[in-house]
């Protein structure tokens, strides 16, 4: 499996959204920028304003990180994996954000008709929240990573021997890390070590993204 052997990872302290860009936000970009819409932007389905935004591509989200970035001043990035594993995992290697009880209807979005479907508001599932209060790592939708695909890297790292310290893997393929299930997903998919991936130009009603930032940054009305 993509997501075996269990290695060690260590990382460096840093932000990561409490929730997945919401359509609000992802508009003040819009508007700023003349970006180009997201795919879904004027379907009812996922055009509610605290809805995640989806229909974003891998180099849509690295453009509204730029923006942020530009506007802040600070870095501001998607999230590695070790990044987000993290941050739903917590230090006691949780199974679930929320811990090791299987995913229901109060603690995520999941499951749903993909004809009728939809993903919720974000924040609607606060009985999900990760150890850190992290919110929707579970269901709603799949998010963009940082790193490029790469089925047989945890084989990799485990045999050099050690833990990987802050590991991205970087280079330009086309095939994009996804963490976290979405809102039509099987429960299974909701696994915090689980891994999928989609190719960086695809733009699907089950994808959206979240930030990650220097420990330091303080993001307010964006």
């Amino acid at each position: 499996m993509a997501e075996q052997p269990v290695h060690g990872v260590r990382v460096a302290p840093f932000w990561i959204g409490e929730t997945p860009v919401t359509n609000r936000q992802f508009s003040n970009f819009l508007d700023q920028t003349g970006h180009e819409e997201p795919r879904h932007w004027r379907d009812r389905r996922f055009s509610s304003l605290e809805q995640p935004v989806v229909g974003v591509c891998w180099d849509d989200a690295q453009a509204f990180c730029q923006w942020l970035a530009d506007a802040t001043g600070q870095q501001v990035t998607l999230p590695s994996e070790a990044q987000w594993e993290f941050s739903a995992r917590g230090s006691d290697g949780r199974e679930f954000p929320w811990g090791p009880e299987p995913p229901d209807s109060t603690r995520a979005c999941y499951n749903l008709p993909f004809e009728t479907g939809q993903p919720v508001p974000v924040g609607s599932y606060p009985a999900g929240k990760g150890p850190f209060g992290t919110l929707d790592q579970a269901g709603n939708v799949r998010e963009w990573c940082l790193d490029v695909w790469s089925e047989k890297v945890y084989s990799q790292r485990a045999s050099t021997g050690g833990d990987a310290v802050d590991p991205i893997v970087e280079g330009e393929g086309d095939q994009r890390a996804l963490r976290g299930g979405g809102w039509f997903d099987p429960p299974e998919y909701l696994r915090a070590a689980y891994r999928s991936w989609y190719r960086a130009k695809d733009r699907y009603g089950d994808v959206g993204f979240r930030i990650a930032a220097a420990p330091r940054i303080r993001l307010q009305g964006y």
